[in-house]
């Protein structure tokens, strides 16, 4: 959470505990991971203490076996901001998979 806004951390939060509330079934396994492959700079204001950036990531995901993995490309936009000196993620936003 160090590297989150408040704003963020709340999302978070609150995100986890809905999950949490839903009550999956967790005898199935589920995961899933991404990798970054580059990163654009999208916009750079350091005097405003905003910046956007577009991550491109090769993500895998996994459910139940270790054999049944679905592999895709998928963008996230990063968007940051200055808090209290240091730089922290405001928002992510994944782009949908490609």
């Amino acid at each position: 959470y160090v590297f989150m806004t408040q704003s963020l951390q709340d999302a978070t939060r609150a995100f986890v505990s809905g999950e949490r509330d839903k009550q999956r079934d967790t005898s199935i396994y589920y995961g899933i991971t991404a990798r970054a492959a580059s990163v654009k700079t999208q916009s750079l204001d350091e005097g405003g203490g905003t910046a956007a950036f577009l991550v491109s990531t090769f993500r895998k995901e996994t459910i139940g076996s270790s054999g049944n993995i679905k592999t895709f490309q998928e963008e996230l936009v990063v968007n940051m901001r200055k808090d209290g000196g240091a730089w922290r993620v405001d928002q992510t936003l994944w782009q949908g998979r490609r």
